[in-house]
């Protein structure tokens, strides 16, 4: 694992996900990184309990990655989208995966868009989907990702609708894509404008600072 690649990575999807999130459901998030640490199986079937809707992409030239949310965000958001009222289901059907995906689509779309203008050169999309797993799924999903997955834990907030986490999945194909020169510049991967905006949607009290899972 190179947790150095996988932050970058991980923040290029936060920033760029969530700028359209924020554009399509006219809420203002924040969102925080938390750790990143190498997954297995059993690891990711106990995370597909609760975080079974997967945004998930192959990436031009090597790689794969994924965003994990909960059945009831990923739901909100459809009907958010669909209605203006963030209501939650317990499935997902046709209908509404078909929104989940045009919603994808733009998600990852924004992550690869922000890495392409730090990379300084094009990062793309090779497919992608939407996929609902079980935790007996796991073995499965870690196939799709490839060798050396890593994962990192987020958490978002947008009062009153969303107070919640995700999880986010990267093979070491895709750290590997990272530029040297953004491993060594030593940027961080935050303004400290973007901080002050990040810290300003959680207490001083919040526990989740932890990102115990």
């Amino acid at each position: 694992m190179n947790e150095a690649a996988t932050q970058i990575l991980l923040g290029g999807f936060l920033k760029g996900g969530f700028d359209v999130f924020e554009a399509l459901l006219t809420d203002p998030f924040t969102y925080m990184a938390g750790d990143s640490n190498d997954l297995d199986e059993e690891g990711l079937s106990n995370i597909l309990s609760t975080h079974a809707v997967s945004m998930q992409a192959n990436i031009l030239g090597g790689g794969a990655v994924a965003m994990l949310f909960s059945m009831e965000d990923a739901t909100k958001i459809v009907s958010q989208t669909n209605t203006g009222e963030p209501t939650a289901a317990e499935t997902l059907d046709e209908a509404s995966m078909g929104t989940l995906k045009e919603i994808a689509d733009g998600v990852l779309g924004g992550g690869v868009a922000n890495l392409s203008e730090r990379f300084g050169e094009d990062v793309e999309i090779d497919n992608f989907d939407v996929v609902v797993y079980t935790p007996e799924q796991a073995g499965d999903f870690l196939g799709v990702i490839g060798e050396g997955p890593v994962l990192s834990l987020f958490t978002f907030l947008a009062a009153p609708n969303y107070d919640s986490k995700g999880y986010f999945i990267v093979s070491s194909a895709f750290e590997g894509r990272v530029p040297d020169s953004q491993l060594s510049s030593g940027d961080p991967l935050v303004s400290d404008d973007e901080m002050k905006d990040i810290l300003s949607g959680f207490s001083p009290d919040d526990e989740r600072g932890s990102y115990a899972g």
